[in-house]
């Protein structure tokens, strides 16, 4: 078990090692084929560096080097509250996927995504912030090796726009906790896009 998490941690450290720099707001980063031939596993853990996340600028950092922020949900102007379609593109070696995101009113969410059946990664749970038309998420979830054993987790952070009522922009930083909780950040991120799932009649 031991020699797995360290295997599993010298490939993720190589992996970002073999990019120019960590990616900040605004720029675009290379991403790295991967070695050996592998195939590609789709999910938040296989996204590749190969694209920007505008929207992410922290304003304080806590101890992980991560920006912490404050609950600040306001009960009259909740209008992430619902049900969500997301579209996570392809990144470079790394196929995209789409998820199911939920956002309660007391601030929690969950995700589940069409890679469900391939066991690489769990539902996700996560909390939320904000209020007018911008958010700020936070969810994790379980990933898992080929022999399905699990790893350690991801952790997703996002800002989230809403473009009206019904539809929506996203960045996404990603975050890999290994098993002693040691967590090596912006391993990963991507844009998406959301569209609300509405009340259709039922006849």
């Amino acid at each position: 078990m031991i020699a797995k998490r360290t295997l599993l941690a010298l490939t993720i450290v190589g992996l970002i090692a073999m990019q120019a720099s960590v990616p900040v707001a605004g720029q675009i980063v290379s991403a790295q084929k991967p070695r050996g031939g592998q195939k590609p596993r789709g999910g938040w853990s296989a996204l590749a560096r190969g694209q920007s996340s505008t929207d992410y600028q922290p304003a304080s950092r806590s101890a992980e080097g991560i920006q912490t922020i404050e609950p600040r949900v306001s009960s009259d102007k909740l209008k992430l509250v619902g049900t969500w379609v997301m579209n996570i593109p392809d990144a470079p070696d790394a196929p995209g996927f789409n998820a199911l995101q939920t956002y309660s009113d007391d601030g929690t969410m969950t995700e589940t995504s069409d890679l469900l059946a391939t066991l690489v990664e769990g539902p996700a749970h996560g909390v939320w912030t904000g209020k007018k038309n911008d958010y700020t998420v936070t969810f994790q979830l379980f990933t898992f090796d080929e022999n399905h054993q699990s790893v350690g987790m991801i952790r997703v952070r996002v800002a989230i726009h809403l473009t009206d009522e019904d539809h929506l922009t996203a960045n996404a930083a990603v975050d890999f906790i290994e098993p002693d909780g040691n967590v090596i950040a912006n391993i990963g991120s991507s844009p998406f896009t959301g569209t609300r799932i509405k009340v259709l009649a039922a006849e």
